[in-house]
């Protein structure tokens, strides 16, 4: 008698590797060698490494009632192509898809949860349009999707997990909707050729590191809303030429610009209470700071202009003399 029924879900059965192996999937067992799959419709979740490491996988068609996709169920399908999503999905769990060869995936308007992971290293993902169902985008969820050249993020998104797109060096665009607060850490970095970065009223905090060596970079105006920059936030932009900072931001963290080479000039709002060590280091072309304050601000750091071998001028609005002699003398040291 065959003891497969008594293995874990997580084993795969050896089987010979035929051109084409149809599977009906009912939640059992899955074979090796398997091609192509369908779905019954009584399947209501997909369990934890399902179909984990089925490397001649090309083809999956999902059922409507499907409600989640468990974690690992489809990572290491390296053969995977194409799949459907289902209206009736709800979650996507941690690396459901991790280095898959899918071009694109639509993704309806059920889906709740795209866990950590989810899509990291699908090389070959081209387009993503995140439905405003979703709430939070998982940490790393398309890091390495080296060809994703389009992501459409819809109003509803909360948090953009920490380097959710990092290493997306195909991404020449990317809006962020109203509803996000928070850029997570790394969210962005190094995505070499994002051209364009439209932040919408809303957003109140981008995470350190969120956009660093985006090198194609060339301008970024911050809404009202922004209370703050982490440390390293656009740091090693080589082609950012204008930073638009608007009144509301109360915190430049360290290095936030730094080695940002072809900054020439910034404007600190009046809001600004505290600029960070190092905050514009290294941006060897800024010529001019205006700083504009009501005495509110509290701390410039002695090194928060360190190495700006070019600036020329520091234009100082409503500052008292007492405390512009005490900027300049630290500036120097």
């Amino acid at each position: 008698m065959s003891n497969t029924h008594n293995m874990s879900k997580k084993t795969k059965l050896n089987n010979d590797t035929p051109s084409k192996v149809m599977f009906e999937y009912k939640g059992e067992d899955v074979p090796s060698n398997v091609t192509h799959v369908r779905f019954h419709p009584s399947v209501v979740e997909v369990d934890n490494e399902a179909f984990y490491n089925c490397k001649s996988l090309r083809e999956v068609v999902l059922n409507e009632g499907l409600r989640e996709i468990g974690d690992n169920a489809f990572s290491g399908c390296t053969s995977l192509q194409s799949i459907n999503i289902p209206s009736t999905l709800i979650k996507i769990g941690s690396k459901a898809f991790y280095g898959s060869k899918l071009t694109e995936v639509l993704l309806n308007n059920s889906l709740r949860e795209i866990r950590g992971y989810s899509f990291s290293s699908c090389h070959v993902l081209q387009g993503i349009n995140i439905p405003s169902t979703v709430i939070e985008i998982g940490i790393y969820a398309f890091v390495y999707c080296n060809s994703l050249s389009e992501v459409v993020l819809n109003d509803g998104i909360r948090k953009i997990g920490c380097d959710a797109f990092s290493n997306c060096k195909s991404l020449q665009s990317i809006t962020i909707p109203s509803t996000v607060d928070e850029i997570g850490s790394n969210a962005f970095s190094t995505c070499t050729n994002l051209r364009e970065v439209v932040l919408k009223d809303g957003l109140k905090m981008i995470e350190s590191s969120a956009f660093t060596r985006c090198n194609s970079l060339e301008s970024i105006t911050l809404p009202s809303t922004v209370a703050g920059i982490g440390e390293t936030a656009f740091s090693e932009c080589s082609s950012l030429r204008k930073v638009v900072l608007n009144e509301g931001l109360q915190k430049i963290g360290e290095a936030a610009f730094g080695d940002c080479t072809s900054l020439e000039r910034i404007n600190i709002p009046s809001s600004v209470i505290e600029i960070d060590n190092y905050a514009f280091s290294c941006c060897r072309n800024l010529r001019e700071v205006v700083i504009h304050n009501n005495e509110g601000i509290q701390t410039i750091d002695d090194k928060s202009f360190h190495r700006c071998i070019s600036l020329e001028r520091f234009k100082f609005l409503s500052l008292s003399t007492r405390w512009i002699m005490s900027f300049k003398l630290d500036k120097q040291i």
